[in-house]
């Protein structure tokens, strides 16, 4: 179906550079938009049958009783996809017109293919936010634990990715909408923005090279193209890098806590980083969402056991806990260089993000061991 508004603007922007009189019709011949107005509505037998044969018909001064016109012209079906949407009435002597018609036709066409593409795009966006808010914000576990591959890949979960949320402190609509605008300028295409309120937004991030590919790097990136009313009425928390739908749960887990904390500690303005604050976060909300802050430290710490083949991480950390982190005698426990040693304590922190030289990382990875040993 044509739309009259489209079809409306069209009719006049060519008739104004063609001079002559033109008129979509829909696919029953009825007039939806005509350079001349008195002949909305009218139906043109003709155009019907042009549209059925799929061809133009070029209407003579000498045969317009035979095909039922008052005028001359050219009538050429629109076309999208082997789908009729209706036809174009050229007024004027076919050997005048019919270049201009054609041409006509065709940005017709082309009008219509953006215009069904613009709203699969848009129906499209609108279900993967519904898919994405529905995850999110449901509360039965078993939809936040279904990970199956092509739901993913629908929802580009595959590849690495951040939630952000952003908390707005402010009422005014003007200021709301410049806050909206610059978050739509840091969107790239495979990003996604979810309104949850008008003062709160949902921001996932994929990972981008020129962007960011870490949390801090994120932070920064956010930090360096704020504008005032970002840095002077917002409050956001980045979550952690994860893929899949767990890690899309677990990552806005991380945001909604730190904001807790945040609001305990009376800070409302700011971008902050989960990493920066991963203890105390843990030490605030264990309690009170076990299963999500469990999930968490167990599947970093699977991470370190399950490095390499013969999984030498984690005979390391255990080394490492028993020695009370002294650095020569863990070597000489594990027959190791103390130089193996450093590097492995870098590869843990690399994998886990806890550095295993700081009191924060340690208490950390302790805990991650303990609930997982629990749980096996």
């Amino acid at each position: 179906m044509i739309k009259k508004q489209w079809a409306e603007k069209f009719v006049k922007q060519a008739a104004g550079v063609l001079k002559s009189n033109i008129y979509i019709t829909n696919r029953s011949g009825q007039v939806i938009s005509a350079s001349n107005q008195q002949s909305l509505g009218e139906i043109y037998p003709t155009a019907v049958l042009s549209i059925q044969r799929n061809l133009p018909i070029e209407v003579e001064e000498d045969n317009l009783k035979f095909w039922n016109m008052t005028f001359p012209a050219v009538i050429t079906p629109i076309k999208y996809k082997n789908e009729s949407y209706g036809a174009i009435i050229v007024s004027g002597h076919p050997n005048d017109i019919r270049t201009h018609t054609r041409l006509i036709k065709i940005n017709a066409e082309y009008v219509i293919a953006q215009d069904i593409e613009r709203e699969n795009d848009f129906n499209q966006v609108l279900s993967r936010t519904q898919m994405l808010s529905h995850i999110l914000f449901s509360d039965h576990p078993d939809i936040q634990k279904y990970n199956r591959n092509h739901f993913k890949a629908q929802l580009d979960l595959d590849d690495s990715f951040v939630v952000a949320t952003v908390y707005i402190n402010t009422s005014s609509k003007s200021k709301l909408k410049k806050v909206r605008d610059t978050l739509e300028n840091w969107r790239l295409p495979h990003d996604d923005i979810i309104k949850v309120s008008p003062q709160e937004y949902l921001l996932i991030f994929k990972s981008n090279q020129h962007r960011g590919e870490t949390e801090r790097e994120i932070k920064t990136f956010i930090e360096k193209s704020s504008d005032e009313y970002i840095q002077e009425h917002s409050l956001i928390t980045i979550g952690t890098f994860e893929s899949g739908i767990r890690g899309l749960v677990q990552s806005h887990s991380n945001c909604k806590h730190l904001k807790l904390l945040l609001d305990e500690m009376n800070i409302n303005i700011g971008v902050f980083c989960y990493l920066d604050y991963e203890l105390e976060v843990i030490c605030h909300t264990i309690q009170d969402t076990p299963f999500l802050n469990q999930y968490s430290l167990i599947s970093n710490y699977e991470r370190i056991i399950h490095f390499g083949e013969d999984n030498y991480l984690g005979e390391t950390l255990e080394a490492y806990f028993n020695n009370h982190g002294k650095l020569l005698k863990t070597a000489n426990d594990l027959f190791i260089h103390r130089n193996t040693l450093n590097y492995r304590l870098k590869k843990i922190h690399e994998i886990t993000k806890w550095d295993p030289h700081t009191v924060d990382g340690i208490v950390l990875l302790r805990l991650a061991q303990i609930l997982y040993q629990h749980q096996h």
